[in-house]
């Protein structure tokens, strides 16, 4: 009965404090509930990029985060768009691409949809927590320096597919990127600076040290 009421009530709560909620439903919608077999990554980037760069660091790092990241290939695929796409911000470009290569390339939809429904529970959580706050720090300038720690964090991500579950560590600093651009809190983009330095130097140590 709990549950069922802070449905209801986050449903009923103004779009701008269903933010992360927002972009999950976008994704639930384009996957159809996990009835699709298949859904093109052109898709998946199709459904979360319409509200902007931090929504697309935000859900394909917690896919990663989640036990769908768990699947051979997945974190080194995400990090490759991810990527991609923090060169676009970097560049200032507003509108998201992929080359024909990585747009076409499909994931199961019942893993997808499995990893959207892990991430439910995250997504009212932060709803709740996180909004504008310090929001100078979210700037233009600010965006671009996250844009070179996204990158930066993308590129440990393929060697530590070695250590189960080692990705967690750089997709953890991607994520919060992704929130603080989405939610524009200043805050949480402080965080994720600090949590990308843990990255790129955790992430390398994880991987010598196995």
């Amino acid at each position: 009965m709990e549950a069922r009421n802070r449905d209801r009530a986050d449903a009923a709560a103004p779009p701008q404090r269903r933010a992360v909620q927002a972009v999950l439903d976008r994704l639930s919608d384009r996957i159809d509930e996990g009835t699709r077999r298949h859904v093109p990554l052109g898709d998946v980037l199709d459904a979360i990029g319409e509200r902007g760069f931090g929504p697309v660091f935000l859900a394909l790092a917690l896919l990663v985060i989640s036990p769908f990241g768990g699947i051979p290939t997945v974190p080194t695929l995400m990090a490759a768009v991810m990527a991609m796409v923090a060169a676009q911000m970097l560049s200032g470009r507003r509108r998201l691409w992929l080359p024909r290569a990585l747009s076409t390339r499909q994931v199961r939809g019942d893993h997808l949809a499995r990893g959207v429904g892990w991430m439910r529970p995250a997504a009212r959580w932060m709803d709740r927590r996180f909004g504008r706050r310090l929001v100078p720090l979210t700037s233009d300038a600010a965006r671009r320096a996250a844009a070179l720690a996204i990158i930066a964090l993308c590129l440990v991500v393929p060697p530590l597919e070695v250590v189960p579950f080692a990705a967690v560590l750089p997709m953890s600093a991607i994520a919060l990127f992704g929130l603080a651009i989405t939610m524009r809190d200043g805050v949480v983009m402080v965080l994720a600076f600090i949590a990308s330095a843990a990255g790129l130097i955790g992430g390398p140590w994880l991987l010598l040290s196995s």
